[in-house]
């Protein structure tokens, strides 16, 4: 091994800025207040090994979309890269960056440390291969034989040479630890600066000091996501998804119910009829774990993470220790009561994407409802091709205000390394500044530009990626996995994804791309309500999600305590059999964490949010 310096980890990062000067424009009711610049440049990288490729921006006008046959085929002396003018808040990539001066053929060797069981490899379909020309880089892609990291153990262990690139290792995990304290890989930042400084022209200007390391370096290339805060095709966070084709045969559309009354009273219809009419569904309403999420309804912002931080006294809480968060256990434990959460339903693994599919779910609340759309494509092949889960309206129960969430700083909980052990840690960082230019995330996400798809202007002047030809309509004939298996499309299980960014989150909920043109219009309609309707920026309550704390650190140790407590206690708490029942199990909860240290964890937990909150202030203050 080589000689290297010890550092210490702390990776996530803030790549929201960017959206956040977006929004400031924003009506107040939330709403977009100018379109998105419509304009789109056709990039062409010359290949020739003998002088750098350059690529020249060619513009078009708005309302003019690229046809197939204005985009040349692939060929080993022209490459087509796809256009810019995508909705994104992303740059446009470089026109000169260091991939480009080395395509030379090359194979760099990745670990993946993630067990993938179905033989996939590099190079496999059309999308790979054609990456692979247009950087020269192909991939041997080792994967973990177990979720344990047992491989990783005895690879680090043992002295033998280690692959060109560690991927799949969470930046917060002891893995990452010892990743770098062994001096197994290469700084991030210090490969950036030697070889590729215009890379850091795809980062938000926040990126680099809210990902940086004690010595104020960043090690690891984490994936990040970032927030388009006028694109309605960005993220778009939603906790109830509902069958869509069953609420018109009651008479209603998912875009009617907006307030919790509403909610129930559809319930309430659904049950009159449920036995005679419906007798395939289930489970009314099935749950995915007890969401702090759902809080929102009951005015409190939503994240991701079990913590949110009160401003007003400069304290955390757990979700459900405020009064929007019980209102929330009321509201479950009220559902179980009327007969339409029963036990069973209360669901924690992917089974419940099983019984979606298999149309035994009216209701899904989750943390984010597009995970119902990975139902869709079994629904349409058990119910009926009419059959879709869609999310329901934003809706309050405290007034006219809408729900609301936090969007912004967080991060993808994934990263990749460079070895030090590589021969060729400049290729390896080629292939990574490759794969996090625009081009990059849209090949990996769409496939071939001018192949697979085109660009697509919408009623409001919003640019989107659209499938074409064969790629429109194959995910309804042979399924979604199938789709990743053929062309390497949307490739996330096989990580083919070294990065991506929220910003193209539309890109991969595959129900909104796939089927753009068949998908009836409430399931558009209802994510720009979503996205328009639900977004705070400055609020600082959902700070939190936007960091992770180290299992191995002493206020990891004490948290997983605690967690292990309220994990349990709550799931109980949801189906108290009465009101006494029900408050006596919930301070029972509260003093249980007292008792394990609840205290001490905050103690430990307030330098953490403090560093947090300080670099996210000043992200507000210069926008």
């Amino acid at each position: 091994m080589k000689n290297r310096t010890f550092l210490k980890l702390i990776s996530l990062i803030l790549t929201l800025v960017m959206a956040l000067s977006l929004v400031a424009g924003c009506s107040s009711s939330g709403k977009t207040g100018t379109k998105t610049e419509t304009k789109t440049e056709e990039k062409k990288a010359e290949t020739k090994k003998e002088e750098p490729k350059k690529e020249d921006a060619k513009k078009e006008e708005k309302k003019e979309e690229p046809k197939k046959e204005d985009a040349p085929e692939s060929k080993d002396d022209e490459k087509v890269a796809p256009p810019s003018g995508i909705p994104s808040i992303l740059k446009t990539d470089p026109a000169d960056m260091y991939w480009m001066h080395h395509t030379d053929p090359i194979t760099l060797k990745v670990y993946v440390n993630t067990l993938i069981t179905d033989g996939w490899q590099w190079g496999n379909d059309v999308t790979t291969k054609y990456i692979t020309e247009r950087t020269g880089v192909n991939l041997e892609m080792e994967y973990a034989p177990d979720n344990e990291g047992t491989r990783l153990n005895l690879m680090l262990a043992g002295g033998e040479e280690l692959p060109d690139i560690f991927h799949q290792i969470a930046p917060n995990s002891p893995a990452a630890g010892e990743l770098i304290k062994g001096n197994y890989v290469l700084c991030a930042e210090d490969l950036i600066n030697e070889y590729a400084p215009e890379m850091w022209d795809l980062y938000s200007p926040f990126q680099k000091d809210y990902a940086a390391a004690a010595d104020g370096k960043m090690w690891g290339f984490v994936n990040g996501y970032e927030f388009d805060g006028e694109n309605h095709y960005g993220y778009m966070h939603g906790y109830i998804g509902g069958r869509a084709d069953i609420l018109e045969e009651l008479g209603y559309s998912n875009l009617d119910i907006k307030t919790l009354d509403t909610f129930m009273t559809v319930l309430d219809d659904f049950n009159k009829v449920w036995k005679t009419d419906y007798p395939d569904i289930v489970y009314p309403v099935l749950m995915r774990g007890v969401t702090g999420q759902f809080s929102a309804i009951y005015g409190q912002v939503a994240c991701n993470s079990n913590i949110r931080y009160n401003e007003e006294n400069n304290s955390c809480y757990f979700w459900f220790q405020s009064e929007a968060g019980k209102n929330t256990l009321k509201f479950y434990n009220n559902l179980f009561h009327k007969g339409y959460l029963p036990e069973e339903a209360f669901i924690t693994t992917d089974s419940s994407i099983d019984l979606m599919g298999a149309g035994k779910v009216l209701f899904f609340i989750a943390g984010n409802t597009w995970e119902s759309s990975s139902a869709n494509a079994p629904l349409h092949q058990n119910v009926s091709e009419d059959a879709y889960f869609m999310p329901i309206y934003p809706f309050s129960a405290v007034g006219e205000e809408m729900m609301r969430t936090f969007k912004g700083v967080t991060y993808n909980g994934s990263a990749c390394w460079v070895s030090a052990d590589s021969k060729n840690p400049d290729r390896a960082l080629g292939f990574i500044e490759y794969m996090t230019t625009e081009e990059g995330i849209l090949t990996t996400n769409m496939g071939i530009y001018g192949t697979h798809w085109d660009v697509t202007e919408d009623d409001d002047g919003y640019l989107y990626p659209q499938f074409i030809d064969e790629v429109f309509t194959a995910d309804v004939k042979v399924g979604h996995k199938a789709m990743k298996d053929t062309y390497g499309i949307n490739n996330y299980e096989h990580s083919l994804w070294f990065f991506h960014a929220n910003s193209y989150n539309f890109l991969w909920n595959y129900d909104v791309i796939f089927r753009r043109g068949i998908n009836p219009d409430n399931l558009l309609k209802a994510r720009n309500i979503w996205y328009s309707e639900t977004t705070d920026n400055a609020d600082l309550t959902g700070v939190p999600a936007t960091f992770a704390i180290d299992a191995s650190s002493d206020a990891g140790v004490a948290l997983a305590g605690l967690q292990d407590i309220f994990n349990s206690e709550l799931a109980k708490i949801v189906f108290a059999a009465s009101d006494a029942e029900f408050e006596s199990m919930y301070d029972n909860m509260i003093a249980a964490l007292q008792a394990a240290g609840e205290e001490n964890f905050w103690k430990l937990y307030q330098p953490m949010i403090e560093e947090k909150l300080t670099l996210y202030k000043a992200a507000l203050a210069s926008h």
